[in-house]
C-alpha cells in the first residue's frame, strides 16, 4: 500500500507558535490567505495524498468560489483528494488509519489541536516535548547562535542580530543605525518587520511597544543594502540535515516576500556565489554542520535558511531559519523553463 499523507496549508503557523496557544485565532488577512491558497500543497503532493481545504463558507471574499481557487486543477490532475474539515472527520471515523503522515506548512499547538479534534491520530503529530523545543528554535534569537557558529567555522564577520527588551534600547538602536530592521521574534514572509526610520518617532515606538508586549522582546539588525535575497533549503531527519536546493526570491523594500525565481540550480548557485566571499560548497558544508549541531537533534522536517547580500560585500548567509515548509521548497518542485520564470503563489496554478 502506498504511503498516504494529509497536507495542510496553515500560513499562520509562526504566529500560532508565538502565542503558544492550543486555540489561536489568526488575523483576518492570514485566515483569508489560508483559504485562498488551500490547494497550494498540491505542488508537492502526489496521488493518494489528501489536502485539507476550507468549508465553502469559510473565510472567503464575497463572491469567491472554491472551484476558482489556484492549484485546484493541479490537485485534480495529480489525483489528490480534497477534504473539508467535515469530510475529513467522516473519513477518519470510517478509517482512523487513513493517513501515514501529516504534512502541515508548519507545526504548532493550534494545528495539532485542530487535527486532533477532526480525528487525526495523535501519534502522527509531534510530542509536547518536540513542540516545546520547536517553539524555542523558531524564535529569531536562534539566528544569533547560528551566525556565531557560522562566523567561527568560516571566518566570516556576519553582523549578529541583537535581542532587545525595552523600547528605549530599541529606539537608541534605531537612532544609531538608520535603516536598521526590527523584527518580531516570531513572524514570517516579511510580516512583523519594520525598517527603522520608515515610521515617525511616535509610530516607531508604538510598533516596538506592541511587539515587546506580545512577544517579550524585539530583534534588531543593522541595515543591509540588499540586491539579492536567497535561501538554502534543507530537510532534517534522524539528527541529520540533507540539502534540497537553492532558492532565489524577490522581496519588497520592507522585506515582504513576493515571488521565487525559477531557474536551474547551477544558475542559482552561480548568482548567489557571485556575492559570497567563500565557495558555495563550503558554505553548504558549514551550514549542514551547524544545523546538525543546533537544530536537527530536536526537529524533523523541512527547513529554509534565508540570506541576503549587497554589492558592497555585505553577505549574510543566515537572516532567519524557517522550521517549516517555505515557498522556496515549493519552487523546487516547478519544472525549469528555457528562460527564467517567476513563481508568485497568488497568481494562479502551475502546469505539471
Amino acid at each position: 500500500m502506498s504511503h498516504k499523507r494529509l497536507l495542510v496549508f496553515n500560513p499562520e503557523t509562526d504566529f500560532a507558535l508565538a502565542s503558544g496557544l492550543a486555540h489561536y485565532t489568526a488575523p483576518a488577512k492570514i485566515r483569508l490567505l489560508r483559504s485562498r491558497l488551500a490547494y497550494l500543497p498540491a505542488l508537492c503532493g502526489r496521488r493518494g495524498d489528501a489536502i485539507l481545504i476550507p468549508e465553502p463558507t469559510d473565510n472567503f471574499d464575497e463572491g469567491m468560489d472554491v472551484k476558482s481557487l489556484p492549484y485546484r486543477q493541479l490537485c485534480i490532475d495529480k489525483g489528490i483528494d480534497a477534504l473539508t474539515p467535515s469530510q475529513l472527520r467522516d473519513c477518519l471515523r470510517l478509517d482512523p488509519d487513513r493517513f501515514d503522515e501529516i504534512v502541515p506548512w508548519g507545526w504548532n499547538r493550534t494545528i495539532i489541536t485542530e487535527l486532533e479534534e477532526l480525528g487525526v491520530l495523535r501519534d502522527l503529530m509531534p510530542s509536547k516535548r518536540r513542540m516545546d523545543a520547536l517553539r524555542q528554535l523558531t524564535h529569531r534569537r536562534t539566528s544569533i547562535v547560528f551566525n556565531r557558529e557560522l562566523n567561527t567555522l568560516t571566518g566570516l564577520e556576519t553582523p549578529l542580530p541583537v535581542e532587545l527588551f525595552s523600547e528605549d534600547d530599541a529606539m537608541e538602536f534605531m537612532h544609531r543605525c538608520p535603516g536598521c530592521y526590527f523584527k518580531s521574534p516570531w513572524s514570517s514572509s516579511g510580516r512583523g518587520i519594520m525598517v527603522g526610520g520608515m515610521l515617525n518617532e511616535r509610530l516607531s515606538r508604538e510598533w516596538i511597544h506592541g511587539v515587546i508586549r506580545r512577544q517579550r522582546s524585539v530583534m534588531a539588525e543593522t541595515p543591509c543594502l540588499r540586491v539579492i535575497d536567497f535561501a538554502t533549503e534543507w530537510r532534517c531527519a534522524g539528527g541529520k540535515a540533507e540539502f534540497i536546493g537553492y532558492s532565489l526570491f524577490k522581496t519588497t523594500s520592507g522585506g515582504s516576500y513576493t515571488a521565487n525565481v525559477i531557474d536551474t540550480q547551477n544558475a542559482l548557485e552561480a548568482e548567489i556565489g557571485h556575492y559570497s566571499p567563500i565557495p558555495m560548497p563550503t558554505l553548504l558544508a558549514v551550514q549542514k554542520r551547524v544545523i546538525e549541531k543546533c537544530v536537527a537533534a530536536d526537529y524533523e522536517g523541512p527547513l529554509g535558511i534565508d540570506g541576503c547580500a549587497s554589492e558592497n560585500g555585505d553577505f549574510r548567509p543566515c537572516l532567519e531559519l524557517n522550521l517549516r515548509l517555505t515557498m522556496g521548497h515549493l519552487a523546487l518542485t516547478i519544472p525549469v523553463a528555457e528562460e527564467r520564470t517567476f513563481f508568485n503563489p497568488l497568481k494562479g496554478s502551475v502546469s505539471i
